[in-house]
């Protein structure tokens, strides 16, 4: 696996060429479906680096297949795959994770 460095593209064409690279998010969004018995939900946010086009999924798993549906979903989306994936920093906690 490579490790490549993200490219800060503050608008289109700005040091990244298309379909270069993308970047992925994941987020905890908590208790926000409590009130219907959901006792977690997590986002998975995946941004093109050149158009900035996004995709966001909201889920309440965690296991490795979901994680992969996401970015097939993802590359449906945007009708392709880039060439580099940078998975941001997380704070000390690193990922959202709960039992499986």
């Amino acid at each position: 696996m490579t490790v490549v460095e993200p490219v800060v593209a503050g608008r289109p064409g700005h040091g990244v060429i298309p379909g270069a690279q993308a970047q992925v998010d994941w987020g905890d969004v908590g208790k926000l479906l409590a009130h219907m018995d959901i006792p977690k939900v997590c986002s998975f946010h995946m941004v093109l680096s050149y158009s900035r086009d996004q995709f966001c999924c909201f889920t309440t798993s965690l296991h490795l297949l979901t994680f992969f549906d996401w970015h097939r979903r993802t590359f449906a989306h945007v009708n392709g795959v880039p060439m580099a994936i940078v998975y941001a920093p997380q704070d000390s906690r690193g990922p959202p994770r709960h039992p499986v």
